[in-house]
């Protein structure tokens, strides 16, 4: 198992950062393994964090699970308060074409909820 998550790993990351390419909200893929972050940020300047009442990630977590992925949300900053990221961390008996699923479903997930707040930040100034 090791050596599979070893090999597979870099490909796996790649897989999901390209599959969430081109979308604002999200800041940086970033990981190791099959131990994956995904960062969100202000899809309005690309770099500030999301307002907390927002739960963005948290509404990635339920998305997916509507999908039927688990996922699970943090607030990665040392206050705890501030910034949204999603962990994605499959079984590391998964095979190429479950990944494969579980990478789409997830990307759809983080789509639905940058559409939703797109007409929530519409309003709110940067």
């Amino acid at each position: 198992l090791v050596d599979h998550v070893r090999e597979r790993g870099p490909r796996l990351r790649d897989q999901l950062a390209d599959a969430l390419k081109g979308l604002p909200l999200v800041h940086e893929v970033r990981g190791r393994g099959f131990l994956l972050g995904v960062e969100y940020v202000d899809p309005r300047d690309g770099k500030s964090f999301l307002p907390p009442e927002l739960r963005t990630a948290g509404r990635v977590d339920d998305v997916a699970f509507e999908h039927g992925l688990i996922t699970y949300s943090t607030m990665p900053t040392r206050d705890g308060f501030a910034g949204d990221q999603s962990l994605f961390a499959p079984p590391f008996t998964s095979t190429d074409a479950e990944l494969a699923e579980m990478v789409e479903r997830f990307a759809a997930s983080v789509r639905t909820v940058a559409s939703e707040l797109e007409t929530k930040l519409e309003a709110r100034p940067v």
